[in-house]
């Protein structure tokens, strides 16, 4: 019989350093997310954690909102809970794109600050004056539709991969394939960075963790 343990979906890359200390101090995992291994078992034995065995699952931040959910539904064997840890951009992202999904935020983390903002390098002008619908290029196509629908402005979106060639965001706007870009915005970089002006601000992020009934 499969031993019973509780799956903790977890983000490579940026914020996989604060998660791996997170996870150590909670409960005593030891692991290492930028591993080749997409998945390990980690038994952990002492007081607090009373013999628990911890699945480790190791996705893209973007991926962990619908990993988390596809764990819960496949119902496995000995799975006791599926956790995961994500931005809170990529969060609020999914659910507005899956309005039925059973996603629910648990707790706010003190690491991986950023914001989603509307940036461009036209500076402030008014959108409604267009005789377009808005061009917009971004990854967060939930959270852009639902800011430009509150606003009542005119917009098409244009899905565009995490990370254009170069990251040259500034490179769509100049080619006039984009008016604006909505992007997230980290708290070690300028609001010029790639000469694009910050100029309304969605979202304020930050690591979360996440459940589904």
């Amino acid at each position: 019989m499969m031993n019973n343990f509780i799956t903790y979906v977890c983000p490579k890359g940026e914020l996989s350093k604060d998660t791996e200390k997170l996870l150590y101090e909670r409960f005593g995992i030891i692991t290492d997310l930028n591993g080749k291994n997409y998945t390990e078992f980690v038994k952990v034995d002492n007081t607090y954690t009373r013999r628990k065995i911890y699945r480790i699952l190791k996705f893209r931040s973007w991926d962990v909102p619908a990993i988390v959910r596809a764990a819960v539904m496949m119902k496995e064997e000995g799975n006791l809970k599926t956790y995961g840890i994500t931005g809170r951009d990529v969060y609020e992202n999914y659910k507005i794109l899956n309005p039925d999904c059973k996603l629910k935020k648990l707790e706010d983390l003190d690491y991986g600050f950023a914001r989603i903002s509307v940036l461009s390098n036209k500076g402030i002008f008014d959108f409604n004056e267009l005789k377009r619908p808005i061009k917009v290029v971004t990854p967060y196509v939930g959270l852009a539709k639902k800011f430009f629908e509150d606003k009542c402005y005119n917009f098409s979106i244009n899905e565009m991969p995490l990370e254009p060639i170069n990251g040259s965001w500034e490179a769509l706007v100049k080619l006039n394939w984009a008016d604006i870009v909505v992007d997230v915005v980290n708290e070690g970089k300028t609001k010029s960075q790639n000469d694009l002006i910050e100029l309304f601000k969605i979202l304020d992020s930050n690591a979360v963790l996440i459940t589904s009934e």
